[in-house]
């Protein structure tokens, strides 16, 4: 079964280095929104296994996406990303509803382990 994840960072090269290193972990189909009004956009005409939001970003932030997903799409699993000197946003977001958070920089090994936990998808 594929997977379906949205990636949410206003920086293009984040996006990109998640997206291949998740693609290439896993069986994942992955949409990208350079912003929190985009990721919105996308997760109301969408559904998503996993979006993995950066909490500072222009127009809606990270925090918005969790709080507008718990409320229309609950069973959407959530990671929260941040520099590692916004830990108090990391923790607004844990405390929002997502179910893991990581500060950057942050091994990429550890994210795509969780996704494949998170996701119940067998390693490939």
């Amino acid at each position: 079964m594929t997977a379906r994840l949205l990636i949410v960072d206003d920086e293009a090269l984040v996006r990109e280095v998640l997206r291949l290193r998740l693609m290439h972990d896993g069986d994942y189909l992955c949409d990208e929104a350079a912003s929190g009004r985009e990721a919105i956009d996308l997760v109301k005409t969408n559904r998503y296994d996993l979006v993995i939001t950066d909490m500072l970003m222009p127009d809606e932030d990270g925090l918005a996406i969790i709080q507008y997903l718990r409320e229309q799409a609950p069973e959407t699993h959530v990671f929260a990303l941040s520099a590692s000197a916004n830990a108090q946003l990391l923790n607004q977001a844990s405390q929002a509803g997502a179910e893991r958070t990581f500060a950057k920089p942050f091994p990429l090994d550890d994210l795509a382990d969780a996704v494949r936990d998170t996701l119940v998808i067998e390693p490939s």
